[in-house]
């Protein structure tokens, strides 16, 4: 069937770009005949295309409280094409107000900011968390990272995040970061994945999680050639960017603990997020969530999550994860934690929920999985410190359709689409196809939530909407467009407080619609608010 790619170890850094990987299995979304819950992303209400070949955009995706939206594209190279891999970032203050049809190329993207970076393989863009307010100052601020981003020398792949503070009204100004870190090491990739919206110290600063699954090896499951991976929280104060401004990397910035994985080559920090809840812990205090799906506690990368919850933390401390919080571990194969996210309150019981994907990557055997999604509820109300098995521990498995769809590649949940007062849940797939042969063009699953919760297992093809890309590779190719590859779910379209938006990545799609050619791996975005309306309010109803 080709090759696809997929967010791996060794994915960003010097000459690598997105890996590939040999699929055996045909994918689906998920059956033979169009089921009624389909809507297909070509009906999107916007679709944000990329404009340079190969360069992802959609690869990184965050949307904002106000409507904003922000995208990667981590591997476009400089403008005049010296710098490979460089990455550009893009932020429109108002999605619903940008054009049904939006060329992201630069001076032609009305309403759209960009910024290129210029480090090689820097890949800037390649991770987002957009919404959160650092210093206190009422606006939201942006955080991009660089996972590929030398420290200097021959350090490759330290990392680096740029922090760009009060991005709405202020946009991205002159694209120079108010604050910049740099990962402590070579072949850090710190930046990998971010997290932000949530205080995690229980003040009242909104506070930053930082991936860095320190992958050494270029090979896969390389022995003994990785670190253990780690995070890094940036506490958020009000002088933040004056506080920063002499700390040329995250080791010499103040107000930070470092949290370390359990084993080497569990790649811990691939995902991070910050889960609220209001109770046991201090009211308005955030868990800090780990990923590590390489980790064989279990069982041969069954893979792990790590929920880390103290409240009291103020800067310097170092935690083994592995010792001092919440494990929750997947089933061999599993690749439990390849994504994480703070699900909301999913059915109305005033804690925080968690969302762990697990998309069940090729294993050393060559088999491959359809993927599956951990619902953990009330993930806060018992804080003590255990090993929880997901197949039991959790509340709901939400199961993939057909082998090697890799649902739980990417998750997200938090807003409520519906306005039920419930949040909701969407769940990529981004190796899903609606048939043969359109393979790779991917998927992504909504499940509204409910006030009596979801049963023990829920297969993804009863989720109240089934989201399916938009195009396979007419050219000859098996590459599609990969949505779902990345998902966020934002508020405030079209200026609306309470009007939710959900973002589809699709860094696969190739361009066809602007220039007159075909400019293959662009990338996409897929923005749905209207479009989901009539859907919702019609009473399919959620899976059981």
């Amino acid at each position: 069937m080709g090759h696809t790619e997929r967010r791996t170890r060794g994915t960003v850094g010097r000459g690598a770009g997105l890996a590939l990987a040999v699929l055996l299995a045909p994918c689906g979304c998920p059956t033979p005949d169009p089921p009624a819950n389909l809507l297909h992303l070509a009906d999107a209400d916007r679709i944000l295309w990329g404009h340079a070949e190969d360069a992802r955009a959609g690869a990184g995706v965050a949307a904002g409280p106000e409507g904003q939206i922000a995208l990667g594209a981590p591997y476009t190279p400089s403008s005049d094409g010296a710098v490979p891999d460089a990455g550009t970032l893009y932020l429109a203050r108002d999605a619903g107000g940008l054009p049904a049809d939006a060329p992201l190329e630069p001076g032609q993207s009305t309403g759209v900011d960009h910024v290129t970076g210029n480090q090689p393989y820097g890949a800037l863009g390649f991770a987002l968390a957009l919404g959160a307010d650092l210093d206190g100052s009422g606006v939201v601020d942006l955080v991009v990272g660089s996972p590929g981003a030398p420290l200097g020398g021959d350090d490759e792949a330290a990392g680096q995040i740029r922090i760009h503070l009060d991005v709405d009204p202020g946009g991205l100004g002159e694209g120079d970061a108010d604050v910049s870190l740099a990962g402590p090491a070579g072949r850090m990739y710190m930046g990998y994945a971010l997290a932000a919206g949530a205080s995690a110290a229980g003040d009242e600063h909104d506070d930053l999680l930082i991936g860095a699954p320190e992958t050494y090896g270029e090979a896969p499951y390389a022995e003994g050639d990785d670190g253990p991976g780690r995070a890094f929280l940036l506490l958020g104060r009000a002088d933040l960017q004056a506080g920063l401004a002499e700390a040329g990397g995250i080791a010499d910035a103040d107000g930070v603990i470092e949290f370390i994985g359990e084993a080497e080559g569990e790649a811990t920090g691939m995902s991070v997020a910050l889960v609220a809840g209001p109770d046991p812990a201090p009211a308005g205090t955030a868990a800090v969530v780990i990923g590590a799906p390489y980790s064989s506690r279990s069982g041969a990368y069954a893979g792990a999550a790590y929920l880390c919850l103290d409240g009291a933390w103020t800067g310097g401390e170092t935690v083994p994860v592995g010792s001092e919080c919440i494990t929750y571990v997947g089933e061999t194969g599993d690749h439990a934690g390849f994504a994480v996210a703070a699900a909301g309150d999913v059915d109305g019981s005033g804690h925080g929920d968690l969302l762990v994907g697990a998309p069940q990557l090729r294993d050393d055997s060559g088999d491959q999985g359809a993927g599956r999604v951990y619902l953990v509820t009330d993930a806060l109300a018992d804080p003590e410190r255990r090993t929880v098995d997901l197949t039991s521990g959790a509340a709901t498995v939400f199961e993939g359709a057909m082998v090697g769809d890799m649902v739980g590649f990417s998750v997200a949940g938090g807003e409520d689409l519906d306005g039920d007062g419930l949040d909701d849940l969407i769940l990529g797939a981004p190796q899903g196809a609606f048939q043969e042969p359109e393979y790779y063009k991917g998927a992504a699953y909504l499940f509204l939530g409910r006030e009596d919760g979801f049963a023990d297992q829920v297969p993804v093809g009863t989720a109240t909407l089934q989201l399916c890309g938009e195009q396979f590779d007419p050219s000859g190719g098996t590459i599609g467009d990969m949505a779902g590859y990345d998902l966020a779910v934002g508020n405030g379209w079209m200026g609306s407080a309470d009007a939710a938006f959900v973002a589809i990545g699709a860094p696969r799609r190739a361009n066809d619609r602007h220039e007159g050619d075909w400019i293959a791996g662009a990338g996409a975005v897929y923005l749905l608010h209207d479009a989901l309306e009539p859907h919702l309010s019609g009473g399919f109803g959620p899976g059981d």
